[in-house]
């Protein structure tokens, strides 16, 4: 009987081979690309999540500022798994401090060298490429390295050292929550404890746990302690955030719903030819056990080999698309095949295939097997509203799905262009300017993608009603010293005394050569006149804002600039070497109209235009090179900066230089620090943060869209060959509508009004669902910042930032407009297209289907 069985099964395939074709292919594809988008998405995460590992250290919790005692605390808990060391002796120049880790820090942290060794013995370094920019030296092994450590509030001593090893960055990318220096240069333990007796302690923990859990419970071990310097962070860089966690799970469910979706789909397009298959095999005497074994063989012989060839098609696909990400990933690609994920979707796709046959055998027995074999009366309306409601939430994944792509998507784009727009090196002149040959040296270094130069001066800036703005008095009084200062100057007593400019606001006053404008700020501003800017007639104000487009200047918030387009401002210059600060004697004073409105931009959204401006300084003076030469020319002999001299042919004093993720230690680095060297300028070293910003907004970006793609095309395809195998059930139903006199015209407009509602319910669905994820997500955020910080952030406070922050990003309501009519635009497309057996097939052939 089985074998009877299993023949008539297989005759049954034969015997509908259009359809049974189609509804393997369905399978197929579903299964195919479950497979390929399970080790895509797996891959990626896995990619990420090791790319931050290696960038921001395996740690999770960071106890800094404590003492020996605190060790033992932390070794204690039952939560740390292995706690590394790292000792800090104090101040060698700016932020950076020196100091000692431990082995277990070393590995925890993966901390790494780009050259050289760590400290072995007395009187070794190891500094990072960044610190010895800084300190003016190139990245040359084995050569003295002097550095001035600050021993307490009034002691600075001199101590030399032997380079041995150039770190790579790593002090600037751990701050965590908290402005914490780190050390940026390392010595042997001996050496630290010549320097500093009483060092600083930081710990850094692993643990089994989450870092949520470890932070959380080191935080209630050690938060009530007498040491008010102690701060406890986690590592929320190098571990997933909780928006970062609820997509990769949202990638998991769309993947589980796609497969159960598409498989029930499928069954109920073909529910009615299903049933009336059954039934005539009940009518000539089929018994229940056999329609059971029937389906069960007829539903292996399609299941099997869609299971195998699916298998080896998306392991090909895979193997494929994994070859492709080795060779152009810029960074260490890690295969992830998630067998227990595989083996969970391939349950759960049997399970909704063998559901949907005992669903249909179900409906078969209760079927008549007197009249008309079909579904009829309520049973025959619910089937219909059953498929179409299952197309349509198919349709409805399919557009959640692009919105989410496109929401999550453009962010990350937009920080990936600020981050690449942020420059990877500053030179300035030693002394005076630096020269057009060490510029042209340095745009034809490897990975170098262009050099923007420029000159600065600070001047003083006044206009007229200037008093009655609040914004220019709170600037000229410059309480907290954030706008530009004319001097600084050392007491009798040694404290610093900083003079401000006597009658107007401090600016920075920036020249830029004309091939550079476009590089700095819009030539295409309405009434912009290029040849009075040129001549040094004009000039641009720039300010920069908050999110909501208002200025804030010492913690206060302002809005009027008190600034127009045309009006007329002072630009008064100082020589430095007057012999009384307080009242120096004027070098020179200008003239200029505002050649634009007042140029204001959200904090990051200078992206891509070279912006030159400060967060905290504001009225920034953006002019042409000869209207500084012409500065230089009426200032006679004065210093009008440390860079100009009154008489001097002007030059520019400083440089931005950029660079692609192809920018290497050896082929970048090292070659822009020995052409610094060479020509006597200084340089700024921060293109190891830059390139790791850029990296981790790349990684991200990539893990959306592929795995965002290979969703959306799954159930693109499915969609396609479901509408086609519905179009095709449909085909007798149209034919006896043309019978009665419906024209081609209706029957296109029909298909047309389809295509929209089906747009428009897929919208709705999308919305729905991607406004449910998004307020679940901002929720745990919340939650999140109260149970770690104990801030009041409420969920309406946390929405409303992220609404700054998505439309800051370039999410507008032209940009939803543009999606609306993408979705609809695609149904009508595809309803359309799909539908074409309908419109390309005569009226006899359609009553004969």
């Amino acid at each position: 009987m089985k074998n009877e069985l299993f023949f008539l099964a297989v005759q049954r395939i034969k015997g509908t081979k259009r359809n049974s074709f189609l509804l393997g292919t369905i399978l197929l594809c579903s299964f195919a690309f479950t497979v390929i988008t399970l080790g895509i998405t797996d891959s990626l995460n896995e990619t990420n999540a090791q790319y931050r590992l290696d960038t921001y250290g395996s740690w999770k919790t960071a106890v800094y500022n404590g003492t020996e005692k605190e060790k033992e605390v932390l070794k204690e808990n039952s939560l740390s798994k292995q706690v590394g060391t790292l000792l800090s002796y104090g101040n060698i120049g700016g932020p950076d401090t020196i100091g000692t880790p431990d082995d277990a820090l070393i590995e925890m942290g993966n901390l790494e060298l780009l050259e050289g060794r760590f400290p072995e013995k007395s009187g070794e370094i190891a500094m990072e490429a960044s610190l010895l920019s800084a300190l003016g030296y190139d990245y040359e092994l084995n050569q003295k390295i002097v550095v001035n450590f600050q021993k307490d509030v009034e002691t600075w001593v001199e101590a030399e050292f032997t380079l041995c090893g150039v770190l790579k960055q790593y002090s600037h990318l751990w701050n965590c929550e908290e402005n914490i220096s780190l050390p940026a240069a390392f010595i042997v333990k001996e050496d630290g404890e010549k320097l500093q007796p009483f060092p600083a302690y930081h710990y850094f923990v692993t643990s089994e746990e989450e870092q949520e859990t470890l932070t959380g419970s080191i935080r209630s071990t050690l938060g009530k302690k007498e040491n008010e310097n102690l701060k406890i962070v986690g590592n929320t860089f190098a571990y997933n955030s909780l928006s970062e966690k609820a997509d990769y799970y949202l990638y998991l469910v769309l993947i589980l719903l796609t497969t159960v979706l598409a498989v029930a789909c499928v069954y109920f397009v073909q529910m009615q030819e299903q049933l009336r298959s059954i039934a005539l095999f009940r009518s000539i005497g089929g018994t229940k056990k056999q329609l059971i074994g029937l389906l069960f063989y007829e539903t292996m012989c399609m299941v099997v080999p869609c299971i195998c060839l699916g298998t080896i098609i998306g392991s090909a696909g895979l193997w494929g698309i994994f070859k492709v990400f080795i060779n152009v990933s810029f960074t260490d690609f890690r295969i992830s095949i998630p067998i227990f994920g595989f083996l969970v979707v391939t349950l759960l796709w049997l399970g909704s295939i063998f559901f949907c046959c005992l669903l249909v055998l179900y409906l078969a027995m209760k079927q008549p097997l007197t009249g008309k074999i079909t579904m009829s009366g309520k049973m025959g309306k619910r089937y219909r509203s059953i498929k179409k409601a299952s197309l349509t939430l198919l349709a409805g994944m399919f557009s959640t799905v692009m919105l989410f792509v496109m929401m999550e998507s453009i962010p990350e784009f937009f920080e990936k262009r600020w981050a690449e727009k942020e420059s990877s090196y500053r030179i300035d002149a030693a002394e005076k300017t630096i020269s057009e040959e060490e510029v042209k040296v340095l745009e034809e270094l490897p990975g170098i993608t262009k050099v923007l130069p420029h000159g600065e001066m600070v001047g003083e800036l006044s206009f007229d009603n200037m008093k009655k703005v609040p914004l220019a008095s709170a600037c000229k009084e410059n309480k907290n010293k954030n706008q530009p200062i004319f001097m600084e100057q050392q007491n009798a007593d040694g404290t610093m005394e900083y003079i401000c400019f006597p009658q107007g606001i401090g600016v920075r006053v920036i020249g830029i050569q004309k091939e550079y404008w476009k590089d700095y700020f819009d030539t295409d501003i309405s009434g912009f006149d290029e040849k009075a800017f040129e001549e040094g007639k004009t000039a641009l104000v720039t300010f920069v804002t908050e999110d909501d487009g208002k200025i804030t200047f010492d913690g206060t918030v302002y809005e009027d600039t008190g600034l127009e387009k045309g009006d007329i401002i002072n630009l008064r210059f100082y020589d430095r070497n007057s012999e009384d600060f307080q009242n120096p004697s004027l070098a020179s004073e200008h003239s200029l109209k505002l050649a634009a409105q007042p140029v204001k931009r959200k904090l990051r959204e200078g992206a891509g235009k070279g912006y030159i401006g400060s967060y905290r300084a504001h009225y920034n003076i953006l002019v042409s090179v000869n209207f500084m030469q012409k500065v230089l020319d009426e200032s006679k002999d004065a210093e009008v900066s440390s860079h100009y001299t009154g008489g001097d042919i002007y030059g520019d004093s400083s440089a931005e230089i950029y660079t692609s993720v192809n920018a290497k230690y050896l082929s970048t680095d090292y070659l822009v620090a020995q052409t610094a060297k060479a020509y006597g300028t200084t340089l700024d070293n921060n293109r190891e943060e830059v390139s790791a910003q850029v990296l981790s907004h790349l990684q991200n970006l990539l893990l959306i869209c592929v795995c965002g793609g290979c969703i959306g095309l799954t159930l693109f395809l499915l969609l396609w060959n479901l509408i086609t195998l519905a179009a095709r059930y449909e085909c007798r139903k149209y034919g006896i509508l043309q019978a009665i006199g419906m024209s081609n015209k209706q029957m296109y407009i029909e298909i047309l009004k389809k295509g929209a509602l089906t747009g428009v319910c897929s919208l709705f669905l999308a919305f729905f669902f991607y406004g449910v994820y998004f307020v679940i997500r901002e929720w745990l955020s919340v939650r999140y910042v109260i149970e770690n910080f104990g801030d009041n952030y409420t969920l309406k406070e946390g929405i409303q930032s992220t609404y700054y922050y998505l439309e800051m990003c370039g999410v507008s309501l032209e940009v939803f407009i543009l999606f609306i009519v993408a979705i609809l635009i695609f149904f009508l497309i595809l309803l359309y297209w799909c539908n074409r057996i309908l419109t390309k097939t005569t009226l006899m052939e359609k009553l004969k289907q």
